[in-house]
């Protein structure tokens, strides 16, 4: 039948290949193996050289930019939620003067959300472990339009947010980012606990003092 004759053919080319292509050339590999040990190592080199010169760019688990920009800030810990909630006013308004310096927010922006109490509600990406919680924290997100009905890049947007936003009296860290992919969060990450306020304040300086 037609699967016979398709299967034979098959097999009839396979033969074909290993007598005339590949029997030949493992008999010349192996008669000139020093030849073919050398032109090997040569391409090794030769890659490798390609690779390290920056001829061929490299990128392992590359960031791809996406369309929201994360605002995130932690004051020290304790921090009163009054105090939390001026700072997220501050990135609040930050972002909206941006926006409308750039064209407008309801032409760049589907909308800012704002979290306080808990980092990390926004993270992009597979990451490990969830949102840290506490007074002391906040994020704010702007969500922009697709790229291609914005010329303005959330790289672009991140730097003029972070300069509008200028320095945060008594933060402890703040963070724009606006990529998305392959992560896996902070290198190192270090949590204390518990119940009495003043013993936390006092390890966690300890802990700073001997990091």
């Amino acid at each position: 039948g037609a699967i016979n004759r398709a299967q034979k053919r098959f097999s009839d080319f396979v033969e074909r290949f290993i007598r005339q292509v590949y029997q030949p050339f493992v008999r010349a590999t192996l008669r000139y193996r020093y030849l073919t040990l050398s032109l090997s190592f040569s391409v090794l080199l030769l890659t490798i050289g390609i690779v390290g010169g920056g001829f061929i760019s490299f990128t392992f688990l590359p960031k791809i930019e996406g369309d929201r920009v994360i605002a995130s800030v932690q004051m020290p810990f304790g921090t009163d939620v009054r105090e939390t909630r001026r700072v997220t006013r501050k990135l609040v308004d930050s972002a909206q003067t941006v926006l409308d310096a750039s064209g407008g927010r309801e032409k760049l922006s589907k909308g800012i959300l704002a979290d306080i109490g808990q980092s990390g509600g926004f993270q992009q990406g597979p990451g490990p472990g969830g949102a840290s919680q506490g007074s002391h924290l906040t994020s704010v997100a702007v969500s922009l339009v697709a790229p291609s009905e914005r010329d303005l890049t959330a790289a672009e947007f991140s730097r003029r947010w972070r300069e509008e936003v200028g320095a945060i009296a008594g933060a402890d860290t703040v963070d724009f980012s606006y990529s998305v992919g392959p992560s896996t969060g902070a290198p190192v990450s270090i949590e204390l606990r518990h119940e009495q306020l003043e013993i936390l304040r006092r390890a966690s300086g300890e802990l700073a003092d001997a990091m």
